[in-house]
């Protein structure tokens, strides 16, 4: 599905397609997937890669850990459909009230799906929910500015100019106090590429459920 699911254009922006568009940008995207993917470890034996889209980060979670159940949720049956012609598992699915036992899962990724929502307190909650805990959550989101600049720095100027649809621009500052608000202890938080936010392109915060 498109970047941005409400977004209307008759060329709009497909996940894939982007990651497949050069080899810098697929780098860095694997770099990015790499840092938060990394957060997980051998004690981490259900994970879910809660909007998944079309599947690039949770397929890399299934090769770094192949002992681990590892799956995506998504709302959109598209992305499900993408997700299987890559031999993925993920099923239909939605953010605000999942179909997942509570306590049963011991990490969720949250990978640039945290700008787009209108409900992100609620959304956190249910995460919370589903995670044993000690449960980790590992957020990714964008720098929207420095986005933008890279952008017209290399002449995309489609991509500089698309709507993504992001609600709120998030920092590394925001994301630890929203997550410590809501249950989670952060243990780990970083800009990427570059240690400095207003230069950086996204972040990573990551937090466990407290007990």
């Amino acid at each position: 599905m498109p970047v941005n699911v409400e977004e209307r254009s008759d060329q709009p922006l497909y996940q894939r397609r982007q990651y497949a568009k050069s080899f810098l940008g697929r780098g860095y995207w694997d770099y990015r997937n790499r840092a938060a993917i990394s957060l997980l470890d051998a004690n981490d034996h259900t994970i879910v890669d809660l909007g998944c889209g079309e599947g690039i980060a949770l397929e890399m979670a299934v090769k770094m850990l192949p002992d681990a159940d590892v799956y995506g949720v998504d709302y959109l049956e598209e992305n499900i459909e993408i997700c299987a012609r890559h031999g993925l598992r993920a099923v239909r699915g939605d953010l605000y009230d999942l179909d997942i036992p509570g306590g049963s899962v011991d990490a969720a990724l949250l990978q640039e799906v945290i700008e787009h929502l209108h409900e992100p307190g609620a959304a956190v909650a249910e995460i919370h929910r589903v995670l044993r805990p000690g449960g980790k959550l590992i957020v990714v989101f964008p720098n929207d500015r420095t986005w933008k600049f890279v952008w017209r720095m290399m002449l995309m100027l489609k991509e500089a100019n698309y709507d993504y649809g992001h609600v709120r621009q998030w920092t590394p500052r925001s994301a630890r106090e929203f997550l410590t608000e809501h249950g989670f202890d952060v243990f780990y938080s970083r800009s990427t590429p570059l240690p400095i936010w207003s230069v950086a392109l996204d972040a990573v915060v990551a937090g466990r459920k407290r007990p």
